[in-house]
């Protein structure tokens, strides 16, 4: 999801230390709300999320947008793989 935290930078940096390469997208994912939760106020901290994809050492990043029920949004997934 969005507003990277300490748990997913721990993940970024071990994908780094394991594999020659590292690839991570940012995206909130509007699936995992319920009708009762607020996906509109959910935190996305784009430009901080990018700077901790840089500083962890990730090789390509991505910001990939859906388009849900008019709703645009930004996830996040971590991958490795080798090249």
């Amino acid at each position: 999801m969005g507003a990277l935290h300490a748990g997913h930078r721990s993940l970024l940096e071990r994908a780094r230390r394991e594999n020659a390469s590292v690839a991570a997208s940012l995206f909130v994912n509007p699936l995992q709300f319920g009708p009762s939760e607020d996906f509109e106020r959910y935190p996305r901290s784009f430009e901080s999320d990018v700077a901790q994809f840089e500083a962890a050492g990730v090789d390509l990043r991505s910001n990939h947008k859906l388009v849900i029920a008019n709703a645009v949004t930004h996830a996040i997934c971590c991958t490795t793989f080798n090249l």
